[in-house]
Order: C-alpha cells, then structure tokens, then sequence
C-alpha cells in the first residue's frame, strides 16, 4: 500500500484533568492545552486549563487496532492529537464517551475536532460535531 503524503508522524491520545508533562510530546505546547481546555469547557474564560495525561502514543505503543482499545478502552473525556508528517499541520478532536470495542455506538453532542495550521495558535479550525 503507498503511503500517502499526509501520513501521520506521531498520534496521541490524552484524558483531560490529570497530567502531560509537556516534554513528553513535541506535538502540542501549553497554549494549545489551554486553548483545548476552553473548547472542552465551551468558554472563552478559563480559571485554569486542564492538566492533561498521556494514555496512548503510536511510537510508544504501536499502531495496531488491539493495542489502541487495550489501553483507551473505557476511557472517557479523552483528546486526540495527531501531527501531520512533513508539515506543521496538527489534527485532534474531543471524545466526552468512552471508547469502546463492542461495536456498540454512542452519540453526543459535546464532541468536536480541531486543526491548527501552521506555527500560530491562532490558526485554527473548530468544528462541533
């Protein structure tokens, strides 16, 4: 199969209200947490931003379907973030629901994805699914 040019470099998930030492990806900074952490809270206030821990990394864990569910399953109130290979390009979204392998579906109205495109914070796409 050939790779196509937008391949993902680095995909992580975080869960939102624990913590990210921010050394552990070179994917977001600090600002995009707190800009996230407004999302979540559907604000454009913020006391403080959510402190974020890291549950699943592609290059840590694999990028097999199994080890995905083995660790995000049952999880709730989680963030993806994925880093588009040889560009700036940075790609997420908010998942409130548990993820599940059951093939179950649950719906919300509290989910959204999200793009940053370039080096500016400021650059960003917001979508409410």
């Amino acid at each position: 199969m050939k790779k196509d040019k937008k391949t993902t470099s680095q995909k992580i998930i975080c869960k939102p209200s624990d913590k990210l030492k921010l050394n552990t990806t070179k994917i977001i900074t600090y600002h995009h947490t707190e800009l996230i952490s407004k999302w979540i809270n559907r604000s454009d206030k913020l006391a403080s931003p959510y402190e974020f821990k890291l549950l699943f990394r592609r290059s840590r864990d694999g990028a097999t379907r199994n080890k995905f569910h083995e660790i995000c399953d049952d999880q709730s109130r989680t963030v993806t973030i994925v880093k588009v290979k040889d560009s700036n390009e940075i790609l997420g979204g908010y998942n409130p629901i548990e993820w599940k392998s059951d093939g179950e579906y649950a719906s919300t109205k509290d989910s959204f994805i999200f793009s940053f495109n370039n080096d500016r914070i400021e650059n960003y796409i917001l979508s409410h699914v």
